[in-house]
């Protein structure tokens, strides 16, 4: 054949080569593309099958993996097809290629069988769907009542062992958790952990909605380390259809939607299981989609534990140290408890996760908050619509200013139940270092200053005696304490004369006697409810000291 069809014969022939790629040209749609080839295209994306290999479960394909890992650039995916791909020794990867997709590259373990070198560990968050934990939070914003939780799973959540501190139980540990993350609300936990268990028995609906006087706020379930003892063939199918079941029959009790009931679904944690194909990452990493895809259709959240703890299995490393180390019947190591480092690892991570700092800060039980104006922060506010509930509860620090409507500048700290009452206590920034307290009412309003002095309002010609002995006060305590003080002038000195009348919060519950004395002697003075003093007896000429007079109010 000769001439131009000879030509279109020999390109074409020429396609099916190796190189034939670098003949099809391509070009990607949209305004500037360029063209290209399609070799380059493909070259885009690496995978296992472009070495020789073959994922039989047998055939040694350590070089070919190698050189798959090796030959794509740092961080590069490189996919693996589906099939089992074993290698000899862990592979090399010195530059981060990151195995995805279907397949396995099986390393031989220790004791027998395999660990599974790629994971999609690094390629899915660790916790998701906080959304569905509103009734949780609900609970903590709407009530003062404890928020419900109930645990259930396998002997990872029942405890019950040994190496493990009885801290560490979940209904002693998460309580406590919770409290230190300051949330108001007790954190009541009923563990419902059955050692051994699996899904196929989960039944949580007495505890949900309508079905329970104390129903659960809080549904914990940690499962998925038993579920792999199930035939190999099915297990999966099995654990989806136990798991979807179990969701669903939460979901259709009344009270147990997401409004009312939140579920937190729990990974099983990594283990050390030498029997093949049983409790181990071979399993573990198929079941992260359908936990996902049950979290999405039945609004859960659901914490990773496997793909946060992955590494327990390889070369025996975590054996005896966060997990437990046992030997089984035929003499295989076997690893399945978390020790106390695992546990605190594994539920404080959760505790973390649920309760942020800053998400539940509204409700906070313990704060401690220091607002400096150096840093950018405005002063303290002392205005009609800055109410005690504007503080959050804890301690908060700030500084004051006469113009912001304080008594004097100082450093304010309030301090403020999670019940809602607070205190605060104002210090002066001079060399006097006075300081007023106050209190909050029911009423959600702050008190009167203690501490504060004020001015005398004088009756029936009494006055200041003025020049340096300055003007009559009186100022009440924090101990309901209160003292006079200054010199003045006398007016009418009848005997049951009113002098001057206190302020409402120095006013005394019941009638007081006192003592004050004058150029004349001493005098007798009386406090009424009302706040009016009046001179009971003595009559001054020029002055009468109030220097020393105080009296109780209560």
């Amino acid at each position: 054949m000769t001439g131009d069809a000879g030509k279109i014969f020999s390109t074409l022939a020429g396609t099916g080569a190796g190189s034939g790629a670098t003949l099809v040209g391509f070009i990607q749609s949209g305004t500037g593309s360029q063209a290209r080839t399609v070799q380059d295209k493909a070259r885009e994306q690496w995978s296992l099958a472009d070495k020789p290999v073959v994922g039989d479960r047998a055939t040694d394909n350590t070089a070919a993996v190698n050189h798959a890992l090796a030959d794509a650039p740092a961080l590069r995916d490189v996919w693996v097809p589906p099939g089992d791909y074993v290698v000899s020794a862990t592979p090399a990867n010195n530059y981060g290629a990151r195995p995805v997709g279907p397949g396995k590259i099986l390393v031989p373990a220790t004791n027998g069988g395999y660990d599974q070198y790629n994971s999609y560990r690094n390629t899915r968050p660790i916790a998701t769907g906080k959304e569905y934990l509103w009734a949780v939070y609900n609970v903590i914003q709407a009530t003062n009542r404890a928020i419900r939780c109930y645990a259930y799973g396998d002997s990872t959540v029942a405890g019950g062992f040994n190496f493990i501190d009885w801290s560490f139980f979940l209904q002693s540990y998460l309580p406590d958790a919770v409290a230190a993350k300051g949330v108001r609300n007790y954190f009541s936990v009923t563990n419902k952990g059955v050692g051994g268990s699996n899904l196929s028995t989960w039944n949580p609906t007495p505890d949900i909605g309508v079905n329970s006087a104390t129903y659960a706020d809080l549904v914990i379930l940690k499962c998925g380390i038993n579920d792999g003892s199930f035939p190999i063939g099915t297990r999966l199918d099995t654990f989806r259809t136990n798991l979807r079941a179990g969701l669903a029959a939460i979901r259709a009790v009344s009270g147990g939607g997401v409004g009312g009931t939140a579920i937190l679904l729990v990974g099983p944690n990594a283990t050390i299981d030498r029997h093949s194909f049983t409790r181990k990452d071979e399993w573990y990493e198929q079941l992260r989609g359908i936990f996902e895809a049950a979290a999405r259709d039945y609004q859960c959240a659901y914490f990773d534990t496997y793909a946060y703890l992955q590494d327990a299995a390889r070369e025996d490393w975590a054996m005896a140290r966060w997990i437990n180390d046992d030997t089984d019947v035929d003499g295989l190591h076997v690893g399945l408890h978390p020790r106390n480092v695992g546990q605190s690892w594994i539920w404080g991570a959760i505790v973390d996760w649920m309760f942020g700092d800053t998400e539940i800060m509204r409700w906070k039980a313990n704060t401690f908050i220091s607002k400096s104006v150096y840093f950018g922060h405005d002063y303290a506010k002392d205005i009609p619509t800055w109410y005690p509930n504007n503080y959050a509860p804890g301690i908060t620090v700030e500084v004051t200013q006469t113009s912001d409507g304080w008594p004097f500048a100082g450093i304010l700290t309030t301090h403020k139940s999670a019940e809602g009452p607070a205190r605060q206590e104002l210090r002066s920034l001079d060399s006097n270092d006075v300081m007023f307290t106050r209190t909050s009412d029911p009423g959600n309003f702050w008190g009167a200053w203690r501490g504060r002095f004020s001015a005398l309002t004088y009756a029936n010609g009494w006055t200041d005696f003025g020049s340096s002995y300055g003007v009559g006060k009186a100022m009440v305590t924090e101990g309901q304490q209160v003292f006079l003080s200054g010199l003045i002038k006398p007016g009418t000195t009848a005997a049951n004369t009113v002098m001057f009348t206190l302020p409402a919060e120095m006013r005394p519950v019941n009638q007081k006697m006192m003592v004050a004395i004058s150029d004349a002697g001493a005098c007798t003075l009386e406090v009424l409810a009302t706040g009016d003093v009046r001179l009971r007896s003595g009559t001054p000429a020029s002055y009468l000291s109030l220097a020393g007079v105080s009296f109780f109010k209560g």
